[in-house]
């Protein structure tokens, strides 16, 4: 076996050839063969190849990879020696002038309400699942729904009304995901999609509640 070294960045023990400065030294040198813009145009290639291979991969081995304590640390590890870079900062920093701008948060805002409204137009039970997870969690609420226990049904079981596919600035008739009794959380059969103004008149209140407004509007609008 031929002699090997400590690669100080990666802690392993490897050949010569492969330490991560030697493959740095040989890319650096390779590169001078090629004008700037042939550099700009396969580093583009190049970047679109590795980021489609890489979620390819991602989507794979997602759930084998969450559950490996060894990779979570390398990962964390990783980003923090991303972010420690001086080109990772620079970017940063630009990009925070650059949100910073009343013309560059509307360009933000604007690119997620895209991305949102195309989300919801591929599959709006996606959408519901994610926020439905993310609020368990701020909430403290048991969480433990899958894709397939949420069904959208063709209008409101509750104000009979049909549901709006479309994106709209005024969502009280499109769908939302309401929890039957809310102390339980986003759990299976406590979960029933209904229009987001029925979700709202609903909140929290209990059905006593309920029934007292009703009274009470009775009597005063006839």
């Amino acid at each position: 076996m031929g002699t090997k070294v400590l690669d100080p960045e990666t802690g392993l023990m490897v050949s010569p050839s492969k330490t991560r400065a030697y493959q740095r030294a040989k890319t650096a040198k390779w590169w001078t063969k090629f004008t700037p813009e042939q550099r700009k145009e396969r580093s583009k290639r190049y970047t679109s190849r590795r980021s489609e291979y890489g979620r390819k991969r991602w989507k794979e081995n997602k759930e084998k990879w969450n559950s490996d304590p060894l990779w979570k640390a390398k990962k964390c590890e990783y980003d923090k020696r991303s972010r420690s870079k001086p080109e990772s900062k620079e970017r940063k920093a630009k990009s925070d002038k650059a949100y910073r701008t009343k013309r560059g948060r509307d360009s933000f805002n604007e690119a997620n309400r895209k991305h949102y409204r195309e989300e919801i137009m591929k599959d709006q039970r996606k959408v519901m699942l994610r926020n439905a997870r993310t609020r368990a969690k701020t909430k403290g609420l048991p969480f433990d729904l899958v894709l397939e226990d949420i069904v959208i049904p063709e209008r409101c079981p509750v104000l009979g009304v049909e549901f709006r596919k479309e994106v709209v600035r005024n969502m009280r008739y499109c769908a939302s995901l309401d929890r039957i009794l809310p102390e339980l959380g986003y759990i299976r059969g406590n979960v029933e999609v209904i229009s987001f103004r029925a979700n709202k008149l609903k909140n929290d209140a209990t059905v006593e509640e309920i029934e007292a407004v009703l009274s009470y509007m009775k009597k005063h609008n006839g």
